[in-house]
């Protein structure tokens, strides 16, 4: 803060205090802490650990990172299955990372039914909050028809839609 000196272990302290007492924003930024290293020894499965917690209480953001982990097996056994389903979570929040992430699978079939649909409803979702790739990605989905209606005029919208957002649709 303005005037005190940055103490980045003694925040921990406090943080940790705090998710310990089943604060659920605390054990977000707990496992945010041991993702970076910031105040503490960086540590996957402590990461994992504290973003379990905040993510079973519903924090959207630590789904999110939660099941990026799993996906990548970083301090968690790897498990595709049980990222989609954190992914899912998340997604049905509006979390845009989850929705993108959950469309690629959706897209090429990875721990989910391949259904190209769903990807495209996904990414449309994503897009509209702005997520530049996902508007490339349903661009690509309307230039070849795949899972949607080919629509060229729709493919071009979505390529050129990061220069004239906001979207409306």
């Amino acid at each position: 803060g303005t005037g005190v000196k940055t103490d980045h272990a003694e925040a921990v302290t406090w943080v940790r205090k705090a998710a310990n007492q089943d604060n659920l924003t605390a054990q977000y930024m707990l496992g945010v802490v041991y993702q970076s290293g910031q105040g503490v020894t960086k540590s996957d499965t402590d990461a994992a650990y504290w973003l379990t917690k905040a993510a079973d209480q519903g924090h959207v953001t630590a789904q999110s990172n939660l099941a990026y982990m799993y996906r990548t097996g970083r301090g968690v056994p790897q498990d595709d299955v049980k990222a989609a389903d954190l992914y899912r979570k998340a997604a049905a929040k509006g979390d845009r990372n989850a929705l993108v992430n959950l469309a690629h699978m959706y897209r090429i079939g990875d721990a989910v039914e391949k259904d190209t649909g769903e990807a495209a409803r996904l990414y449309e979702r994503a897009a509209l909050q702005g997520h530049t790739l996902s508007q490339y990605y349903l661009g690509s989905l309307y230039e070849n028809g795949d899972g949607v209606e080919k629509d060229v005029a729709g493919a071009l919208h979505w390529y050129s839609a990061d220069i004239n957002l906001p979207i409306k649709k």
